[in-house]
C-alpha cells in the first residue's frame, strides 16, 4: 500500500486551524478526511467531535484571537457556575469589547461588549470574562433561585482552597457595586437576586433550601459554621445552624453516599450533634425537588419543638 507523503498533523490529537497545517504542507485533501472533526469552520481535530462545553472551548482556542473571550453562559460554564442542563451546549458565546468585531460562523454567537467594570481573565487557559460580569449577564437567563445560586457559588469562601483555584471567584461587596452600576437586560433581575445572595452554601439545593426556609418565614440561619461540643472540641460544619434553637438542618445529597469513608464521617459528625442535644433534621433530595412542602413541614416542627413561634 503507498504511504502518504503528506507530513504529519501538526497538532495529534488536538484542534488545529487549517491554515496552520497548510503552512506545515499537509494537503487539503487530507483536511478533507472523514477521520477530522470539523467543530467550527476553518478548525480540524483528530477523532471524534468535542464532547462538552469546555472539549468545544479548548477546540475554538486556534482561531481565538486576542481580543476575543468567552461569555455569557459559555463564560459560567468555565468559572464551575451550577446551570441547567439547557445552558450548557452550543452555540460557545465568544465576546469582544468595543469597537472590535465580535465573531461569527457555526456554534458561535458572538457579542461585542462595553469594556466599563468588565475585565478579560484567564481560567484553566481559556480566556473568560470577570465572574461578576458573568453573573450580571446570568440575569436575563437564570430564574431567580438558579440565578441566587449561581451568586452563592461565585462569592463563596470556602474554609480550604484548592491549589490553583482560589476563591472567592468575585467579593459579594463587589458584586453588589456591579449591581449598582449595571444597566443592561436584566437589571431588575439583578437587583432582586443580589438581595438574596449570600456566602456560605457548598451547593446549588443548599441555595434552593435556604430560599424556601426564607419563604417560609423561618428565623436566618448561620450558613456552614463551625459547631464545636460544650466543651469547646470541634464537632464540624453544618449545612444551616438555628443557634437560638440548637436546630441543624442538613441536605443530605446523594454524593454522600458515593464515598465511604466521606460516608462514615458524615455519620459521625452527626452523632456527635445528637449527643450534643442539638435537634436534626436531614432533608434529602426528593423532600427538596419533588416534595419541598414535606420538608418545610419537618423543619417547621423541628423550630416549634425548640420554642419557636410563627410570626
Amino acid at each position: 500500500m503507498p504511504k502518504s507523503s503528506d507530513p504529519p498533523l501538526p497538532f495529534h490529537q488536538q484542534a488545529f486551524a487549517v491554515r496552520d497545517a497548510l503552512d506545515a504542507g499537509i494537503t487539503p485533501g487530507k483536511l478533507r478526511s472523514n477521520n477530522l472533526a470539523r467543530p467550527f469552520q476553518g478548525i480540524r481535530s483528530e477523532g471524534a467531535e468535542p464532547l462538552s462545553v469546555i472539549d468545544f472551548c479548548r477546540a475554538y482556542l486556534p482561531r481565538c484571537k486576542a481580543e476575543q473571550f468567552f461569555s455569557h453562559q459559555t463564560a459560567a460554564t468555565i468559572w464551575g457556575v451550577p446551570l441547567p442542563q439547557r445552558l450548557q451546549t452550543l452555540p460557545l458565546h465568544i465576546a469582544t469589547f468595543f469597537p472590535k468585531t465580535a465573531p461569527t460562523g457555526r456554534n458561535l454567537t458572538g457579542h461585542q461588549l462595553s469594556a466599563y467594570g468588565a475585565r478579560m481573565l484567564w481560567r484553566d487557559g481559556l480566556p473568560v470574562l470577570d465572574a461578576a460580569t458573568v453573573w450580571l449577564q446570568l440575569a436575563s437567563l437564570l430564574p431567580f433561585r438558579d440565578h441566587v445560586a449561581a451568586g452563592d457559588y461565585l462569592v463563596r469562601a470556602p474554609e480550604f482552597n484548592q491549589p490553583g483555584d482560589w476563591r472567592p471567584f468575585v467579593l459579594l461587596d463587589e458584586l453588589h457595586r456591579r449591581v449598582e452600576m449595571y444597566h443592561g437586560p436584566g437589571k431588575r433581575r439583578a437587583v432582586r437576586a443580589i438581595a438574596h445572595v449570600r456566602d456560605g452554601a457548598d451547593s446549588r439545593p443548599e441555595t434552593l433550601l435556604r430560599l424556601l426556609m426564607a419563604d417560609a418565614g423561618f428565623p436566618v440561619p448561620d450558613l456552614n459554621p463551625i459547631v464545636a461540643d460544650r466543651h469547646g472540641e470541634r464537632i464540624g460544619r453544618a449545612d444551616f445552624v438555628f443557634w437560638q434553637h440548637r436546630l441543624i438542618v442538613e441536605y443530605d445529597g446523594d454524593q454522600h453516599r458515593t464515598d465511604d469513608v466521606q460516608y462514615d464521617r458524615d455519620m459521625t459528625r452527626l452523632d456527635r450533634f445528637l449527643s450534643d442535644d442539638w435537634k436534626l433534621v436531614r432533608i434529602r433530595k426528593a423532600q427538596l425537588f419533588d416534595a419541598p412542602e414535606e420538608g418545610i413541614r419537618r423543619i417547621a416542627e423541628a423550630l416549634r419543638s425548640r420554642g419557636w413561634e410563627a410570626p
